[in-house]
């Protein structure tokens, strides 16, 4: 049953753990899933975990769901982050939290 077809989310941290099993449930539910990470690939990560946002995003496709990714930089300054928000604000319309 895909209850949220038509909708669009954007999911931080979504290379592992949470954000990935958001990412995930959202995608198998129908939604957008516009998902970030600072992985994004195999063995690159700041710490020895696996994931990346490109699994990820294979995964939700996988389950059915529509994932688009984009990178997010270690460090990134809140000017940046405010950048990085209205650019997929931009491509998906409004976004609330």
């Amino acid at each position: 049953m895909q209850t949220l077809l038509g909708k669009v989310a954007l999911v931080t941290g979504a290379s592992r753990g949470i954000g990935k099993g958001i990412a995930l449930g959202l995608g198998e539910a129908g939604a957008t899933v516009y998902i970030t990470g600072r992985t994004t690939e195999a063995n690159q990560a700041a710490v020895d975990l696996p994931g990346t946002i490109h699994q990820t995003a294979d995964e939700v496709a996988k389950l059915g769901g529509n994932a688009s990714r984009s990178s997010a930089i270690t460090g990134m300054t809140s000017r940046w982050r405010l950048y990085s928000v209205a650019s997929a604000r931009n491509k998906i319309g409004w976004i609330f939290w």
